[in-house]
């Protein structure tokens, strides 16, 4: 989840900057804070997993304020906005977890949310307004993370229906983004994977989870290669 919106982010800026190089590694170390918070996990058993999992988020903190205090004067509030939406809701995300409820759609979508942000982060310190491209990017990443949950609830329940919907809606939703100007064509074209995949999944159902993650990496990958020809 955290590769996919670090490349989209990093293919958008033009020079890539310190303050850029930084947010992988403290977007790393917010993953994990999740981890360690896990319950019943292996640092759990040793002693607490919870003092891992502050210690995990304090230095993913210190990491993003770096970032952001290396910013260029125009984008710095931005990045500040953008790098407290994603602490927040890495860290609401890694409380879920913590009190078991690490599963449950809030938990999943304030996790797809934060790592979705980091795209326009990265774009932001690396000194790229926050405008089309830097918002359709975060905008793209968040509906492509959608999408997988959809289509992984799908695969268990067998709600065909349940995925044409959701999926017709972030196909809407995008397409709306577009035609407001938040959403260059590039980052809609970068969607297209995604749709073939729903058809394909529809007419042909994956056998075993096996073959849904195989055609996710496929989808994963043109989708970023696509946004990646659209942000240069």
């Amino acid at each position: 989840m955290l590769l996919l919106p670090l490349v989209v982010g990093l293919a958008g800026v033009s020079t890539v900057t310190p303050a850029s190089l930084i947010i992988p590694p403290a977007a790393v170390l917010l993953f994990l804070a999740r981890f360690a918070s896990l319950p019943g996990g292996t640092r759990a058993r040793a002693g607490g997993a919870f003092p891992w999992a502050v210690g995990y988020f304090v230095a993913s903190a210190v990491g993003l304020v770096i970032a952001v205090a290396q910013t260029a004067e125009p984008s710095r509030y931005e990045a500040w906005a953008l790098a407290v939406a994603v602490g927040a809701l890495g860290f609401g995300n890694a409380g879920l977890v913590r009190a078991g409820r690490g599963r449950s759609l809030v938990a999943e979508v304030a996790a797809m949310a934060s790592a979705a942000l980091l795209a326009p982060l990265e774009m932001v310190v690396g000194e790229e307004p926050l405008r089309g491209d830097a918002t359709g990017a975060g905008l793209l990443c968040f509906a492509y993370f959608l999408s997988s949950l959809v289509t992984v609830r799908t695969f268990r329940t067998g709600r065909v229906s349940m995925n044409l919907v959701a999926h017709a809606a972030l196909t809407g939703a995008l397409v709306v983004g577009w035609l407001a100007g938040g959403l260059l064509p590039g980052l809609l074209l970068a969607f297209v994977p995604v749709v073939v995949r729903v058809v394909a999944s529809t007419l042909r159902p994956p056998r075993h989870l096996r073959a849904l993650g195989m055609r996710e990496v496929a989808v994963s990958v043109a989708l970023v290669v696509i946004a990646g020809i659209s942000l240069r």
